[in-house]
């Protein structure tokens, strides 16, 4: 563990920032979300929180962003375990007719890296990964991007909850769309098709692909894809420390 994450480890031992540590995440799928995918993919995350102890509230009362120059912590999300209500697995809660805002921690692309970092249980029970920008690896990164409303006979297609679905692409580390079952997908179906993606590269541990199944079993029917894991798959280390 790099010493600025055993710095937040330290202080939510002590009850200084008020977090419950759920594990220490090692190389592990991670999403986050920006306005500003493209630029953190060429030059990294340059910008962040630096004093650990601000870590409860790193925006403005008014949800807008503090001003962070960096180097620093930032958040992501841990793609492989979330729920319903606070973590997004439904990803489409945090559209603005839910009532949760998310603090803007949503944005208009994301990218999914795997990546060390602080898996915690905000104060407010909202989930959330603190990463250390500068240790984030972003070679082998995803750009998940919003390319607009779904479209049929002229006219946006809803949910069954009368939401407008967006449609969303994957774009690999060279910038080339990265097919998935369908050319456009929903937030939900792509993060599932880009952790597919990971898994088909060998990218994931056999212990991340099994709790890839696990957990997406029913999108990933949905969507025609299959994990299968040997057990002398992926010899890359990861895993959810207690």
């Amino acid at each position: 563990m790099s010493h600025p994450l055993k710095a937040v480890k330290d202080l939510i031992s002590n009850g200084t920032l008020h977090q419950q540590l759920e594990g220490t995440l090692k190389k592990w799928p991670l999403l986050h979300f920006t306005e500003h995918a493209e630029s953190i993919l060429q030059q990294g995350f340059v910008f962040g929180e630096s004093v650990p102890h601000r870590l409860d509230f790193t925006y403005e009362s008014s949800g807008e962003h503090k001003t962070h120059p960096g180097p620093g912590y930032n958040f992501a999300f841990n793609a492989l375990s979330w729920d319903i209500e606070n973590d997004m697995h439904e990803f489409e809660v945090s559209t603005p007719q839910s009532g949760r805002s998310l603090m803007g921690m949503y944005g208009s692309s994301a990218i999914l890296f795997l990546g060390d970092g602080l898996h915690t249980r905000h104060y407010d029970e909202f989930h959330q990964v603190i990463i250390w920008g500068q240790d984030a690896r972003l070679g082998n990164a995803l750009h998940l991007k919003n390319i607009g409303e779904q479209i049929e006979d002229d006219e946006p297609v809803c949910d069954e909850h009368g939401e407008v679905v967006d449609c969303w692409i994957i774009l690999g580390p060279d910038g080339v769309q990265i097919d998935g079952p369908e050319p456009y997908l929903s937030l939900r179906d792509c993060v599932v098709t880009a952790l597919h993606h990971y898994h088909g590269e060998g990218m994931l541990s056999a212990k991340t692909s099994r709790e890839l199944a696990e957990v997406y079993e029913l999108e990933l029917q949905e969507l025609g894809l299959e994990v299968s894991v040997s057990r002398k798959a992926h010899s890359i280390e990861a895993g959810l420390e207690p």
